[in-house]
C-alpha cells in the first residue's frame, strides 16, 4: 500500500501512564494511514521549559487535536490546579477560536467499560476534575471507546 504524503501536523493529548499502548497504536495508524507529522509528547525530546509549557507550544503548533481520555485525570500543573491534558485541550479550544487549529476530536472510554483499577484515579478530586473535564468536553465532537487493546 502506498504511503500518502501530507503536512498534517496532529496532536495526540493523553495522560500516559494508562494510555500508553493504545497511543502507540493511535500514532503507529495515524502515521501509515495518513501520513502525518504527529506531536506527541514521546518525540519532544529535551526542553528547557516545563512540560506544560512545552505541550501547550506544541498544541499551537498543530492542525488536529485529538484527545483520548480514559479514568485518570492526569498529572497536574501545580500553578493552574489543572491536568496537562486539560491543559492541552483548553489551549487546543484558543487556537480553534483563532483559527489556527482546524478541528477538535475527542474519545472517551465508555464509563460502562470496565477498567484496570491500577489505572484508575483513585483520588476524589482528579475524579471529580475528570468527570468536570468530560461534561465540559461534550461541546467537540466525540466519541466513545468501548473497549481499548
Amino acid at each position: 500500500m502506498a504511503e500518502l504524503s501530507t503536512d498534517l501536523r496532529i496532536f495526540l493529548s493523553s495522560s500516559l501512564v494508562d494510555l500508553k499502548e493504545l497511543r502507540d497504536e493511535i500514532a503507529r495508524r495515524l502515521r501509515d494511514v495518513f501520513g502525518a507529522h504527529l506531536l506527541i509528547m514521546e518525540t519532544f525530546g529535551s526542553d528547557a521549559a516545563p512540560p506544560v509549557i512545552s505541550a501547550i507550544r506544541h498544541v499551537k503548533e498543530c492542525d488536529l487535536f485529538v484527545g483520548i481520555y480514559a479514568r485518570r485525570y492526569g498529572a497536574v500543573d501545580p500553578a493552574t490546579g489543572k491536568s496537562i491534558t486539560e491543559l492541552e485541550l483548553d489551549e487546543a479550544e484558543r487556537s480553534l477560536s483563532a483559527g489556527t487549529l482546524t478541528d477538535i476530536l475527542l474519545y472517551w472510554l465508555d464509563e460502562d467499560t470496565s477498567w484496570p483499577p491500577h489505572l484508575c484515579d483513585p483520588d476524589a478530586v482528579a475524579i471529580a476534575r475528570l468527570k468536570a473535564l468530560r461534561e465540559h468536553s461534550r461541546q467537540h465532537t466525540y466519541a466513545m471507546i468501548q473497549r481499548i487493546g
